[in-house]
């Protein structure tokens, strides 16, 4: 029997009510969905117990207005749920992560987050659809840290002004800092290039955990992404021709296509943009000093080897784009309507540069190299459906 004061206030509005008991089913959709969105926003893992309790009691309360529905299976769960919480709370790891998890919270990447409405409801639903089994395995505080910040991560980089000042903040923040000029080496060591990346600012906590782990936590958090997502918006392209060469690991392959049609997009974009603009005959008249010159040697001399002719731009190096971007006239005419400033788009594309190294080489990827390709390419995708919103062929 169910007390008075258990009972709905009679102020209460059904609707009010029904939206009520929504948001607690979905909320206790996983265990590590409300462990993980409550921590946050209370700062404390150690209160999880406490939170499920009082998430029990208020769905309680709203059960008789709505008897005959079968509601069944979400108590039990719930029922699961605060069983969970107990266990958690009494677990050493609990103080640990809380404390992770409270830096967290203040951090540029929950700014960003918060700014497009995303952490109060993208990152609570997406939470719930990690396997449980991947919360033991990260139970270390940076590994759980690093589990949040990756999904977060993969809900801020589809939004569309993906180079708004608070994602750039963001970004770089959980990335490192790549706006300076680097000296990239071509033949630098793993270690080196771990340093290199450690050494810009990339955040650690995001390349903690098993290797069997990271490849599910890539595709959960939407990190990885189908490389038919980017041909939705530049075409279709030929496949990659080193297929063959390239190292073993189902992530390294992925990331060089991933990598080689990205490259491909940015192309048709530059080239797309410049024509609708200035014409067909645009890179004799704005590319930098001698560029155009060297396009069309190596062009000449593709042909003589019995190549395929194919457009200019095609002939660039990856370094050339950025050239194009940031000469003055264009950047002012052209591009600076696809990002806010050209240190945004020069820090996006020197990233991809020293992940681009390793792939002219045919070199295993770090964790580091994957997440880069795939965080980034998604941030130029959303500059590119400003002009292509649909699909381009051409």
């Amino acid at each position: 029997m169910t007390s008075n004061d258990d009972q709905p206030s009679e102020k209460t509005e059904p609707p009010r009510a029904t939206d009520r008991l929504q948001q607690a089913i979905k909320s206790s959709a996983s265990p590590l969905s409300e462990f993980a969105e409550r921590s946050i926003q209370m700062s404390a893992l150690g209160r999880a117990a406490t939170a499920s309790e009082k998430l029990r009691l208020d769905v309680e309360r709203m059960i008789d207005p709505y008897r005959g529905l079968d509601w069944e299976p979400v108590f039990e769960k719930i029922q699961r749920i605060g069983l969970t919480y107990q266990q958690f709370a009494k677990s050493p790891e609990i103080v640990r992560i809380g404390a992770a998890l409270e830096k967290l919270h203040d951090s540029p990447l929950m700014a960003a987050a918060q700014n497009v409405g995303l952490f109060a409801v993208n990152l609570q639903s997406r939470l719930a659809e990690f396997n449980p089994v991947l919360l033991e395995i990260a139970k270390a505080e940076h590994a759980i840290a690093g589990l949040v910040k990756l999904q977060t991560i993969g809900d801020l980089v589809r939004q569309p002004d993906s180079y708004s000042p608070g994602m750039v903040e963001a970004m770089r923040d959980e990335l490192g800092d790549w706006r300076d000029p680097v000296q990239f080496s071509v033949d630098q060591a793993v270690l080196s290039r771990e340093e290199t990346y450690r050494d810009h600012g990339f955040d650690d906590e995001l390349v903690e955990g098993e290797d069997e782990s990271f490849v599910e936590i890539v595709d959960t958090t939407g990190i990885r992404q189908p490389a038919m997502i980017l041909e939705d918006i530049f075409g279709t392209f030929a496949p990659v021709p080193l297929i063959g060469k390239l190292p073993d690991g189902d992530l390294s392959r992925q990331a060089y296509n991933w990598l080689f049609v990205l490259e491909c997009g940015i192309r048709r974009l530059i080239a797309h943009v410049m024509e609708e603009t200035f014409g067909p005959g645009w890179p004799r008249h704005r590319l930098p000093n001698r560029m155009y010159d060297t396009w069309l040697d190596k062009q000449q001399k593709a042909v003589k080897a019995g190549r395929r002719k194919g457009p200019l731009i095609d002939y660039a190096d990856f370094t050339d784009y950025q050239k194009i971007i940031e000469r003055r006239d264009n950047w002012k005419e052209v591009f600076s309507a696809l990002w806010h400033r050209q240190e945004d788009v020069r820090e996006s594309l020197q990233r991809l540069y020293w992940v681009r190294i390793e792939t002219m080489h045919s070199r295993a990827l770090l964790r580091q190299d994957i997440l880069t390709v795939y965080i980034e390419g998604q941030r130029l995708l959303q500059s590119a459906r400003k002009i292509w919103p649909g699909s381009f062929e051409g």
